[in-house]
């Protein structure tokens, strides 16, 4: 299908569900779709029309993020077991503090140079993405383009190839799908019973800021420690 556009940039934090809006604007909407994350920029004033046009600024819950971060980043492939250490949860939320500070102030500072879209709209709801090509780039795809997609791409059919070992195009990054299929709230048990005050107090403000709803991380399981295998079935 012709496509409307040449490039499109999708600014976010890492592990806020940019790979499968990358994907899905590459197959209908521009031939090139680079993910823009904040350790890639070096000046937090600059403009997000340096890098095209066409932007959009996609922002995800920090507590999905910070789960998924701690998901990809404990897996043990040897033994197949999610193994979280204390001391690698303290350093991927000071991280990902970092990270987030240089998004938000990025955007605010890019305000009308670009498209907001959540995470959360589209997650399992592609319709969502369906809509939103059509009324932002007035691209309309055929019923049979958008299944084929949904069957292709979805969070069960990535997870199985990979369980099987299946080597597709939609499996370009290793393990893209947590064992949450991309809940925010699936891998809140991986945060260590130690960090998990520290995490809200870090991250609270986070949460306000774009209005996402507060998590009460103290009534959760303290599982730091799972089959691989067991998780992904």
């Amino acid at each position: 299908m012709k496509k409307p556009l040449g490039q499109i940039n999708i600014f976010a934090v890492p592990r806020s569900g940019g790979t499968i809006l990358n994907l899905f604007l590459r197959e209908f909407v521009c031939e090139k779709c680079s993910l823009v994350h904040p350790q890639m920029l070096n000046d937090k004033g600059k403009s997000a029309l340096d890098y095209g046009n066409n932007n959009l600024f996609l922002f995800r819950h920090p507590f999905g993020i910070y789960g998924s971060m701690l998901h990809v980043d404990s897996i043990d492939k040897k033994e197949r077991v999610i193994k979280v250490i204390p001391g690698n949860a303290e350093m991927k939320l000071n991280e990902l503090e970092k990270r987030l500070s240089f998004f938000y102030d990025f955007v605010d500072n890019n305000n009308g140079n670009g498209i907001v879209i959540n995470y959360e709209d589209y997650h399992n709801n592609y319709d969502y993405l369906r809509t939103f090509i059509n009324d932002n780039y007035n691209v309309q795809i055929t019923d049979e383009q958008f299944n084929n997609f949904q069957a292709d791409f979805c969070a069960t059919s990535i997870a199985q190839d990979m369980i099987d070992g299946n080597k597709k195009r939609k499996d370009f990054r290793p393990f893209h799908v947590s064992s949450g299929k991309g809940d925010n709230k699936a891998n809140l048990k991986l945060i260590p019973v130690e960090y998990r005050e520290t995490s809200t107090t870090t991250l609270q403000q986070y949460i306000d800021r774009h209005n996402y709803e507060s998590f009460d991380l103290s009534i959760l399981p303290n599982d730091r420690l799972f089959s691989l295998d067991k998780e992904y079935n």
